[in-house]
């Protein structure tokens, strides 16, 4: 099987996205986006001659006029001059040598979103500027429209669909005709933009271990599917030996939820940064990648408060992707296709394009396009050692497996070992066992708490209010008065709110 895995990845890497084939596209009217692109090249080892400026104002917006004759006019002769790519009489992409634009901040991320002009009827009567719908959008996100780049003179509609979406064949190995893969790096300062570029490349070199936490909406039947690429998540990593922490209730991880060693995250659906991502202590593991589906998730890209993709970029993720505007469910990244890919040792910007249906749309690809965190297995900590064993040992679902892991839990007294085992059993009461063993091997209160908040959610799934009450109850007792106790009352508030404050009488 080993062996298997290693022909695969590396018949994988014959095909991967090089840094050869990669053109850096920055706004030379934004000093910091000049100072992250140089530094991107450099780190990347792309070639000077990939970097490719345009001039215009670094604003989070373009229009589409704008965009045609500052941006696409100008970046398709400079591809031409540089022979880097031929296209024909009408700006048809013919051929190309390279297989990735990277945007740098400073260059607009938004695309349109004008209203319907002002114009008379057939009888000559006014018709006012209007709110155009969604069939008629001429919003997107800048690189979701740039990935048309190839299609030359193209009329503007709603949506492409995406030709990639789901290819049995990676990119670079297939004609795709006008498409370009498109990824940014951009976020809510300059520092997360050179962080983000330094974590994935330093990552890339052992690649990225921890666990993974995943958040089901549960809200209701047009929910399901969202649901169900959450839950084909947790069910790949049982294969892959990842811990992974599934929550299945309609609330977010609560309030200093302990989030820890989080390499991977994806849920949904909140409109703001909620839950457990407000803890101001939190720090995400370098080089993770962490996403969270909801209409519009990098609205706005540039906050730490609001929305998603940047409060995720700014609690230290490398990775997120995002929406500028409503996609519909149907045209956002399956988040499933995109791990997967991902897992199977492809690039981020390969691995998000291959699980985005639509083109000219709303999606925002954040993070080095080119990384690639199952790139390699060398883990150089003790913690990744550990993470690596458990992936040497899966699926996690395996009973001879879990005998393996969990003699290895009793011999280190390892917490980290036991609650792997007990995540994988979250089906059977035998997991409380497991977590059990879990706290009482903990090392810190955080990972005491995590477990204790394992046992709770069993008991929350299995519909056992009662016990769910009681164990929040003991668990406050033994946490009481320290920040440990915060997400345990939160939890009760959620179960068990208290009753509304007596109406007060009006005075007469």
């Amino acid at each position: 099987m080993k062996l298997l895995l290693i022909f695969l990845l590396s018949l994988l890497s014959l095909t991967a996205i090089t840094p050869e084939r990669a053109v850096i596209l920055y706004n030379k009217n934004s000093p910091e986006s000049v100072m992250i692109a140089e530094h991107y090249q450099v780190k990347r080892g792309i070639p000077k001659a990939n970097m490719i400026a345009i001039t215009c104002k670094p604003l989070a917006s373009i229009g589409q006029a704008d965009f045609q004759t500052k941006v696409i006019r100008p970046l398709s002769a400079e591809l031409s001059k540089r022979g880097l790519w031929t296209v024909d009489e009408t700006g048809m992409m013919r051929s190309k040598k390279f297989d990735v634009i990277v945007t740098i901040y400073g260059v607009p991320y938004k695309v349109g979103g004008t209203k319907i002009p002002a114009t008379v009827d057939a009888q000559g009567n006014p018709v006012k500027a209007r709110r155009r719908k969604y069939s008629e959008q001429d919003a997107a996100s800048f690189d979701s429209e740039l990935t048309l780049i190839g299609k030359g003179d193209y009329n503007k509609v709603a949506l492409v669909k995406n030709p990639f979406f789901k290819s049995p064949l990676p990119y670079t190995k297939s004609p795709f005709p006008g498409m370009v893969m498109v990824g940014r790096i951009d976020g809510p300062s300059v520092a997360t933009c050179i962080r983000m570029i330094n974590d994935a490349i330093e990552v890339e070199k052992t690649g990225l271990y921890g666990k993974c936490y995943l958040d089901q909406a549960k809200k209701g039947k047009g929910y399901v599917k969202g649901d169900n690429w959450i839950k084909d998540i947790y069910d790949r990593n049982l294969k892959l030996g990842i811990p992974s922490v599934m929550d299945q209730n309609k609330d977010v991880f609560v309030t200093n939820y302990p989030l820890l060693d989080t390499a991977f995250y994806f849920g949904w659906y909140k409109k703001n940064i909620a839950g457990g991502f407000k803890n101001p202590a939190l720090s995400l593991k370098k080089g993770s990648v962490a996403a969270h589906i909801h209409s519009f998730s990098a609205q706005n890209i540039r906050t730490v408060e609001n929305f998603w993709s940047g409060p995720l970029l700014a609690k230290g993720a490398a990775v997120t992707l995002g929406n500028i505007l409503e996609p519909g469910l149907r045209y956002t990244t399956h988040f499933d296709l995109f791990y997967e890919k991902l897992a199977g040792g492809s690039t981020v910007v390969e691995s998000a394009w291959y699980a985005t249906p639509g083109l000219s749309w709303h999606t925002l690809v954040l993070g080095d396009p080119l990384y690639r965190p199952f790139k390699n297995r060398k883990p150089s900590s003790k913690l990744d050692q550990d993470y690596e064993f458990l992936r040497a040992n899966a699926p996690l679902d395996n009973a001879e497996n879990r005998k393996i892991i969990g003699a290895k839990a009793q011999a280190d007294k390892s917490a980290l070992f036991h609650e792997a085992v007990g995540l994988s059993q979250m089906n059977s009461v035998d997991c409380l066992s497991s977590f059990n063993q879990a706290f009482d091997s903990a090392a810190s209160p955080d990972i005491m708490l995590a477990n204790a908040l394992h046992q709770i959610r069993y008991h929350r799934e299995q519909g056992d209010k009662e016990k769910v009450l009681a164990s929040i109850q003991t668990y406050r007792e033994l946490f009481q008065g320290t920040p440990q106790e915060l997400p345990l009352a939160a939890l009760k508030n959620i179960i068990d709110p208290p009753p509304p404050p007596p109406v007060q009488p009006t005075a007469k």
